[in-house]
């Protein structure tokens, strides 16, 4: 998939899926049943890829273990909401504590 959500939350690499008790967090927010997740990609081979893939068995083998209702449709087309966007995080040579490691310094030039 090129996006995906679950229940209008944003999926990333760097999506944190979470569960407290019996609720389940998406982005530190709580997301409550029926879980819908969309994604967007190729609707001729996507479900497919889906069952195809080990991860996708065990997914819908579980599903089908525990009862949960499944079902999947293509849309002709579905606008998901933009990722957050983190706050960048940048190191600067020779600015840390000094425990013993090479670093850099800066020099003035001419």
């Amino acid at each position: 998939a090129e996006a995906i959500t679950i229940n209008n939350e944003r999926i990333t690499v760097l999506t944190a899926i979470s569960t407290v008790d019996v609720a389940i967090h998406v982005n530190g927010r709580p997301v409550s049943p029926p879980y819908v997740v969309d994604a967007i990609g190729d609707p001729r081979s996507m479900q497919a890829d889906l069952g195809d893939s080990p991860r996708g068995q065990a997914f819908l083998a579980l599903a089908s273990a525990v009862g949960l209702e499944l079902d999947m449709t293509n849309e002709e087309e579905l606008i998901l909401p933009a990722a957050e966007l983190r706050p960048l995080r940048a190191a600067v040579a020779g600015s840390g504590v000094d425990n013993g490691s090479v670093s850099s310094t800066k020099e003035d030039l001419p």
